[in-house]
Parts: structure tokens; C-alpha cells; sequence
């Protein structure tokens, strides 16, 4: 996807705004890495490969608002399957079947004579 020149200025304007950066410091980064990238030919078929290029072969005191936010970036989550997951397990272990916990651990500190707790363990 190529980008117009103002859509990238725009962005550029959004992303200094959003994280309190300089926006002349930001484009200037900009403007260096991608002249560097065409001097020395490298090409980039997928953002993966742009990604590992930047953060690889470059380093983070030359272009630290382009590592910044390519860090950034890679750090978010693509997709909700991970909290789901987590809220499907956790479904799973306290279901109906299972809510009986409370009087099970309550009967083993008794047995155990250990203070028995005075929070509620179901639901």
C-alpha cells in the first residue's frame, strides 16, 4: 500500500500529537530512514520483513521515534483470541459442577485447623 505524501504528513501530525513527540524530529527520522533504505536497496515484501529491518539494522539512538513506535506496534495485540481464551478456561474451571470449592477448602482448614476464612469462595 503506497501512501500519498499528504496521508503521510497527516499521520505523522496524529502520531506526534498522540505521544507528545516533535513532529519536525519525527518526519525528519522519517525522511533519513527512508533515503537510507532506497540508497542501500533494500526492499521489503510485508511489514514483518520491515519491522525486523528497522529494529535489526538500524539502530535505536539514530531513529529512536521509529523504534519506538514499530516496538509499539509489535506489542499490541492483532486479535481478542488470547482474553477469550482466558475467559473460556476460566469458565471452565468455575462452572456449576465446581462451585461447591468454598465448602470443600472450608472443610480442609477445619481438618487442618487453620483459621477458617471469611470471604466466600462461590459465586
Amino acid at each position: 500500500m503506497n501512501m500519498s505524501n499528504s496521508a503521510i504528513d497527516q499521520s505523522l501530525r496524529v502520531l506526534s500529537e498522540l505521544y507528545n513527540v516533535n513532529y519536525i524530529d519525527l518526519s525528519e527520522q522519517l525522511i533519513i530512514l527512508r533515503s537510507q533504505i532506497l540508497a542501500k536497496g533494500l526492499e521489503f515484501n510485508s511489514f514483518s520483513a520491515l519491522s525486523d529491518g528497522i529494529l535489526t539494522k538500524t539502530s535505536a539512538e539514530e531513529f529512536p521515534f521509529m523504534h519506538f513506535f514499530y516496538e509499539l506496534i509489535l506489542t499490541l495485540p492483532f486479535s481478542s483470541a488470547c482474553c477469550e481464551l482466558a475467559f473460556s478456561v476460566m469458565n471452565e474451571i468455575k462452572n456449576k459442577k465446581r462451585n461447591r470449592l468454598g465448602k470443600i477448602l472450608r472443610a480442609l482448614m477445619v481438618k487442618l485447623s487453620l483459621p477458617v476464612a471469611t470471604t466466600s469462595f462461590t459465586t
